[in-house]
């Protein structure tokens, strides 16, 4: 049993098309936006631009809102499917070029964007459908698409095992062929082995595979060294050859790699120049190869100047990032530093002084009627409250913001307690909540910090009794909207002025950086829009 060897399929990208009808969808196209500017000319625009993403977007846009005898759609359809392509959006793709008429001035076009979509999902008999629609229509195809469409013919049946056939095209292919370049030879002479191989005609088959691997290590592109080394590897391991495979398998691997360095590369092209100059003009050689060294020498030090300065480009890069995190680091630590003294203070001098007072105010014999007993025992629970509530605190400032939970859990837990307190219900939206955890911490600690000055606001002030919290990430901007139905208020310059709340939260968006939107009236409730640029954590 014969083991799958490596053919080189040439996928027809999708620039390549007959000359004719991209030319007459040019015209098409420009004589439009000659006559209007809208979504159309913006997606066509895009195109010619090769900027797919939004000539994605426009033409889709176009699609949805033009009628469904638009003169243009075809194009748009086209333009679309093209699009979808780049984008690795195969479904898609497949859905607009179907809306293109086969017998549409763009028929062509659209078949070989099927059968590019065809050949790259490996549906080897679909794209014969469309290659030879394509062959039925040779006359508008230009000689280089007509080798293309042929050639891809012979290699989808090689595929699917019918090699007569494959054989056939591949003779067709060579009768147009009239000069033919070291790439045409490797390909040919490795496509005939492929075939004769697989019928197990040995004899005819190893040969060509040694004749397309001697080739191809004088040739430059580095798929053909890969593939020719390959199917020698398969060769001689079959023939029972073990140590000559692993040779052959050895070297498979480094052109797999591509291990080589750029004066290798350059090396390798400029030998391909000298063959090509030797076949043509053998009696300038001695010359050329003179001139031709010195200038790889200039080019080997140009390339080594880069790379140096790269490097050096890189380091200081890399140098300078590794200052940031450590001044950073520094700066975490000091903070927490910092919190954990606090909490010490509070653990071990406040909170030990309550506990003393409570615990000695427990032992005195009060004396009095029922009330002031009542009142007695209240005020010691409220000093427990009190021990309690500092208890928590220190054990906050001791546990770094970051470690005490994640972001999302802690801006949910700010609403219950808050909620509890003002008898409201709140309702929080955070889509994006995984992403939110990768925003840097100081910026983390300030949006917590906004977020509990205005719900603090709002239970202090405005009686709400719904309250709605939104955070949303979009590229490199974070979106927090804080809703109520509360009182309201006027806002403005002599409000902003004498309020404190709203002077801290704006205070906070400036030192971010970000943009604050206020919409208030009394009795109509309040609405906090935030726009605050990120960055995620490196």
């Amino acid at each position: 049993m014969k083991k799958c060897l490596s053919v080189l399929l040439l996928l027809i990208t999708v620039f390549v098309y007959g000359q004719t009808e991209t030319e007459i969808l040019y015209k098409e196209a420009e004589k439009i936006c000659n006559q209007e500017n809208n979504d159309f000319c913006k997606a066509y625009k895009y195109y010619k631009e090769q900027k797919y993403d939004s000539c994605y977007v426009y033409s889709a846009k176009a699609l949805r809102n033009l009628d469904k005898n638009y003169k243009g759609k075809e194009v748009l359809n086209y333009i679309q499917g093209h699009s979808a392509i780049m984008k690795n959006l195969l479904k898609q793709a497949m859905t607009n070029l179907q809306e293109i008429s086969d017998t549409s001035e763009y028929r062509n076009l659209k078949r070989f964007s099927l059968a590019y979509i065809h050949l790259k999902n490996r549906n080897f008999k679909e794209a014969l459908d469309n290659l030879h629609k394509l062959e039925k229509e040779e006359s508008r195809l230009s000689f280089k698409y007509r080798k293309l469409t042929i050639h891809n013919i012979a290699i989808c049946y090689i595929h699917i095992k019918e090699y007569e056939k494959a054989e056939d095209y591949l003779k067709k292919e060579e009768t147009i062929v009239k000069e033919k370049d070291t790439s045409d030879i490797i390909m040919s002479k490795m496509e005939f082995a492929n075939i004769y191989y697989n019928q197990y005609l040995d004899d005819k088959a190893i040969p060509l595979f040694l004749e397309s691997y001697e080739l191809a290590k004088l040739y430059s592109d580095l798929r053909f060294k890969k593939n020719s080394a390959y199917n020698m590897a398969i060769v001689e391991r079959n023939r029972k050859n073990f140590e000559k495979s692993l040779v052959y398998y050895q070297e498979f691997n480094k052109w797999k790699d591509s291990i080589w360095n750029r004066d290798k590369i350059w090396e390798l092209t400029e030998k391909d120049k000298q063959v090509a100059l030797a076949q043509k003009e053998k009696e300038l050689l001695v010359k050329n190869e003179e001139l031709k060294r010195q200038k790889l020498i200039k080019w080997f030090i140009v390339i080594i100047a880069i790379f140096c300065l790269g490097v050096l480009m890189l380091m200081f890069i890399l140098k300078q990032r590794q200052v940031k995190y450590q001044n950073y680091i520094s700066s975490i630590n000091k903070t927490n530093e910092e919190r954990e003294r606090i909490s010490k203070e509070l653990h071990d001098g406040i909170l030990g002084k309550l506990f003393g007072i409570r615990f000695g105010l427990g032992y005195l014999q009060i004396e009095g009627n029922n009330k002031i007993i009542e009142k007695y025992q209240y005020f010691l629970d409220e000093l427990k409250e009190i021990e309690e509530e500092i208890r928590d605190v220190s054990h906050k400032l001791n546990t770094p913001l970051a470690k005490q939970d994640n972001f999302s859990a802690l801006i949910k837990k700010l609403l219950e307690e808050k909620s509890k307190i003002a008898k409201f219900e709140y309702e929080l939206n955070i889509p994006d909540f995984g992403k939110l955890e990768e925003i840097e911490e100081s910026l983390k600690v300030n949006i917590y910090r906004i977020l509990q000055e205005a719900i603090h606001n709002i239970v202090k002030h405005a009686e709400a009794t719904q309250v709605s919290v939104t955070i949303s990430l979009e590229e490199s901007t974070l979106y927090m909207k804080i809703e109520d139905n509360g009182a309201g208020f006027i806002y403005n310059n002599e409000q902003y002025n004498k309020g404190i709340g709203i002077k801290n939260i704006v205070s906070r968006v400036d030192a971010i950086k970000g943009k604050l939107n206020i919409q208030t009236g009394i009795n109509k409730g309040t609405i906090l829009t935030f726009y605050i640029p990120f960055k995620k954590i490196s």
